[in-house]
Formats: C-alpha cells, sequence, structure tokens
C-alpha cells in the first residue's frame, strides 16, 4: 500500500506535465489524422523482357507467352543477332531474356520440370522475372 501511496504523491507532483504532455498527444494524433494524405496505390513494375521462342504454337507455350506479357513488358528486338540481344541487355533496354527450348509445352504436359535458359541483367528486375518464370512453371506441373 506504500508503494501505491507513494506513485500517487508523485503522479499528484506532476499533474501539470502530465496534462500538458496528454494533451499535446492527442492534438498531435487529431492532426495526422484529419491532415490530408497522399495514399498511394500499389502499381505493379513491370520489367522489360525478350522472348526467344524456339517451340512449335502449342497451348501452354502460348499461355505462358501471355502469362509473360501480363506481368512484364516485351521489348521486340532482332532475336536471331546475338549481339543485339547482349547489347539490349548491357544497355537496360531489356531486363531478362527468356530463351524458350523446343518441346517446352509437351514436356511440361508429360510431367518433365523443362530447363529454360536465359540471360539477364542482375538487378531485382531480373530476379522478379525469374520469379515469374519459376511461378507459373510451378503451377502449371501442379495441374
Amino acid at each position: 500500500m506504500t508503494v501505491f501511496k507513494t506513485i500517487l504523491k508523485i503522479l499528484n507532483r506532476l499533474k501539470g506535465m502530465l496534462i500538458l504532455y496528454t494533451v499535446m498527444l492527442i492534438s498531435i494524433t487529431m492532426i495526422n489524422q484529419t491532415a490530408d494524405s497522399n495514399i498511394n496505390n500499389f502499381e505493379e513494375s513491370k520489367p522489360d523482357m525478350l522472348i526467344v521462342n524456339k517451340d512449335n504454337d502449342n497451348i501452354v507455350t502460348n499461355s505462358f507467352i501471355n502469362y509473360i506479357n501480363k506481368h512484364a513488358e516485351i521489348k521486340n528486338i532482332d532475336i536471331n543477332d546475338e549481339e543485339k540481344i547482349n547489347d539490349a541487355i548491357f544497355y537496360r533496354d531489356v531486363n531478362y531474356v527468356i530463351y524458350i527450348p523446343e518441346n517446352f509445352g509437351e514436356n511440361i504436359l508429360n510431367g518433365e520440370e523443362p530447363i529454360i535458359e536465359y540471360k539477364s541483367s542482375g538487378d531485382q528486375y531480373a530476379t522478379y522475372s525469374e520469379m515469374l518464370i519459376e511461378k507459373y512453371i510451378k503451377t502449371i506441373l501442379i495441374y
């Protein structure tokens, strides 16, 4: 009981400071609540990608390209010239280049995990692109 009496004596002496801090806290909270806040909406950043398709027209391959097209910007660069592709990666015109191998769709339909070759710029967009591809392949293999 003596402890509580001592605490109450201390609080009684510092009553003015306690009231001041409480009023300041409430007023700052009210100002923050009423102020116009710029709410930023999430906007997905889309990496620049290039697709070199060596597979024939296949439902799985076409759906893969459509999936990539939804989540990335597909660039049009001459895919027959490897030097132009390397220059595009070097100058950051493209973050990620996907080489879709032959029989890509058939291998996935047979339950095999295909080996996709790629070139990347090594930045965060390239890592994001790789995660997109892995997610698609894992999901399609589950089905």
